[in-house]
């Protein structure tokens, strides 16, 4: 199983915008060291507390500071974008450093209904457009997009084309088997309930260029540290913000450990950290690597992509350090 990595770009609180995107190309460094398979950044509009709004610039930030690792997105939020667009600004990344591209490709806005409404006036917010855009974005990536008075071309043209993945709970795991791309199960964002999206994916896949057989991965919070105690307070920082978001609307920076550690959970929030404690991986690494192993036989799973936020950058590095060193092992994960 592969092992790769998801980042928001994370502000800290007292922290900098700057700072963070600084440490999220420091951190690409890291991961591309450590051998991790693909490190991705995300798309969040009028978040404060994130830096990134617009991966596909930092994608090629990523890219250019890095030698081997796949650099992509997870995912561009297509209905804020139009098809040809996102087909122009990937396949100039893929021109730029090709075969270490990915686009991954989500159905919601990344954002608030009225700022998605501000970031594309057309967007009427129906499912059933989705499928639609995707297939759209497969005709400029096959250069047989069509208009009434002829041809379009995505440009660059070029020979390759970026990975595609599609983010999805199961719902769209269809669409992502019959148009041949990855299957990206982001469990970290909605928890998957059964396993039915990917026994539906793998039956019905169709190979395609960039993916001759099925490949299906899965995001989780993963919270590697060198102490129970330690990861448990690392992931009660990160609670303590989607705590805010989830119940409260209220959009918070990452709080240090110190604060984390005086915080008291009232009733109503422990309840709702129950119902999403699947969305954590946390602890030693062999708990780590227990769970990842539940996780990856239940799911027939290919790759893990790893979240994990702290508001001390270098707690963020262990983690991933020590993750990174479960799967250099040989039989530490199947």
């Amino acid at each position: 199983m592969k092992i790769s990595i998801a980042d928001q770009t994370m502000i800290r609180a007292g922290g900098s915008a700057t700072e963070a995107l600084r440490e999220t190309v420091e951190l690409a460094r890291l991961a591309d060291s450590l051998g991790y398979e693909r490190f991705w950044l995300t798309e969040h509009h009028n978040m404060p507390f994130i830096g990134s709004s617009t991966p596909e610039i930092l994608i090629g930030k990523v890219a250019e500071s890095t030698e081997r690792i796949r650099v992509g997105s997870g995912g561009i939020m297509l209905p804020n974008h139009s098809s040809l667009k996102v087909a122009e600004c990937f396949r100039l990344l893929e021109a730029l450093y090709p075969g270490r591209i990915d686009l991954g490709l989500g159905r919601a806005a990344g954002t608030d209904p009225y700022t998605a409404r501000i970031l594309n006036p057309s967007n009427d917010f129906k499912e059933a457009n989705f499928p639609a855009k995707v297939e759209e974005l497969q005709a400029f990536f096959s250069d047989a997009a069509m208009t009434q008075r002829g041809p379009v071309m995505a440009c660059p043209k070029i020979e390759t084309i970026p990975q595609q993945w599609i983010l999805t709970g199961g719902a769209n795991a269809a669409l992502a088997a019959k148009w041949g791309l990855g299957l990206s199960l982001p469990h970290f964002i909605q928890e998957v309930k059964n396993t039915e999206g990917v026994e539906r994916y793998r039956k019905e896949f169709s190979a395609s260029g960039t993916f001759p057989e099925s490949r299906v991965s899965m995001g989780l919070f993963v919270i590697c540290a060198d102490t129970a105690e330690k990861a448990d307070l690392l992931k009660k920082c990160i609670q303590i913000v989607f705590v805010g978001m989830a119940l409260y609307g209220r959009f918070q920076p990452l709080p240090s450990t110190e604060e984390a550690n005086r915080h008291e959970f009232n009733e109503q929030e422990k309840a709702f950290l129950e119902m999403q404690k699947g969305k954590y991986v946390s602890g030693t690494p062999d708990r780590v690597a227990e769970e990842l192993e539940v996780y990856r036989s239940h799911f027939d799973l290919d790759e893990i992509i790893a979240m994990m936020m702290a508001y001390d950058f270098e707690d963020r590095k262990r983690s991933y350090e020590l993750l990174a060193g479960l799967f250099a092992h040989e039989g530490a994960l199947a």
